[in-house]
């Protein structure tokens, strides 16, 4: 993989081109403002582009850019920020600016299998009746739990030991909300949740 970082602290780029770096994304090009950034990407072969603080342009609209350019476009949030909107617009990770380097690395294991990913830390500061909302009344208190899990990247062990529930009994879970969600997986699961505006 290989990545464009913009942001206007050229400290933050340099951690981040770091961090990746270690962990199998290449740096292409680091750059203080998002157009820099579009114009580096396009010169080459860049998968992601890694977007903090900007000053030319928002995270809504660096997001849309990546899209019709096909970029993946990985988010850095500083203060209020609703992730669950900048995840539907197509980011394909949030993550908040200050982001840990655990965390970075969870994340871009993520973006290598193919999947979303929202900092857990984000997840925690919204309010618990917004981590997940059911508007159709589809899903059992259990399974929205059990998918709120899920959006987290939780393995179903960890769903298990999170909720005190066993392996079989998520299992269970996991297909009835592939059900109801009408997906195959656990990934589409998130992906279709994050549509609906039932998840975060």
């Amino acid at each position: 993989m290989r990545a464009v970082i913009v942001d206007e602290w050229v400290v933050l780029r340099h951690g981040l081109r770091v961090v990746l770096g270690e962990n199998g994304v290449r740096t292409a090009a680091h750059c203080e403002t998002a157009a820099e950034g579009f114009a580096k990407a396009a010169d080459g072969n860049v998968d992601l582009i890694v977007a903090g603080r900007t000053t030319d342009m928002t995270h809504d609209k660096i997001i849309r850019r990546a899209l019709r350019v096909g970029l993946r476009a990985v988010i850095l949030v500083a203060g209020p920020a609703d992730p669950v909107a900048l995840l539907s617009l197509g980011a394909r990770a949030v993550l908040p600016r200050s982001v840990s380097e655990r965390e970075l690395i969870d994340a871009v294991g993520r973006l290598k299998k193919g999947d979303r990913y929202l900092a857990s830390s984000l997840l925690a500061s919204l309010p618990e009746g917004q981590r997940v909302r059911d508007t159709e009344g589809a899903l059992t208190a259990r399974e929205r739990a059990v998918l709120g899990q899920l959006v987290q990247g939780a393995t179903n062990h960890e769903i298990a030991t999170a909720l005190y529930i066993g392996d079989e009994t998520v299992k269970t879970h996991l297909r009835s909300i592939y059900a109801k969600l009408d997906v195959a997986d656990r990934h589409r699961a998130v992906g279709r949740a994050v549509e609906l505006g039932l998840v975060f």
